[in-house]
C-alpha cells in the first residue's frame, strides 16, 4: 500500500506538491493516507501525476514504479496490460476513487474511516 501524508480539511485531501484528492471521511488534520497500487487507474485528466523510474510486467498486469507528481515521495501504480516507461520519461496520470482511499491517524496508525 502506497502511504502518503496529508492534511485533511473534512472533504479534500491536501498533499504538500499541492495535489488534492476527495476525503472519504469528515476528518480534519493530519492523516496517513493509504492507497493500493490496484487502486489507482489510468486518467488524463486525473490528479496524480506519477513520474515513472520504472515497469515491472507481472503479465497480464504491470507494477509501475515512481514518484509522486515531481516529488521524492515514492509511490506504486498496478495497471492492468502491459506498459513500457523509458527511464525518466514517461508521466501518466492517475486518479483514486474516494472509497478506495484509507485514512489512518498521523499520530496512532489507526484507521480513521
Amino acid at each position: 500500500m502506497n502511504i502518503l501524508d496529508a492534511e485533511a480539511d473534512g472533504r479534500r485531501l491536501h498533499f504538500d506538491n499541492g495535489i488534492a484528492l476527495p476525503s472519504p471521511a469528515d476528518h480534519s488534520g493530519g492523516v496517513k493516507v493509504g492507497i493500493r497500487p490496484e487502486h489507482l487507474s489510468v486518467d488524463k485528466n486525473g490528479p496524480v501525476e506519477l513520474d515513472v523510474d520504472f515497469a515491472e510486467p507481472l503479465g497480464a498486469n504491470t507494477l509501475l514504479h515512481g514518484r509522486l507528481n515531481g516529488s521524492a515521495i515514492p509511490i506504486a501504480a498496478n495497471l492492468p496490460g502491459i506498459h513500457r516507461a523509458p527511464p525518466g520519461d514517461e508521466k501518466i496520470r492517475l486518479s483514486v476513487k474516494a472509497e478506495q482511499i484509507h485514512l489512518f491517524d498521523a499520530q496512532s496508525g489507526h484507521r480513521l474511516d
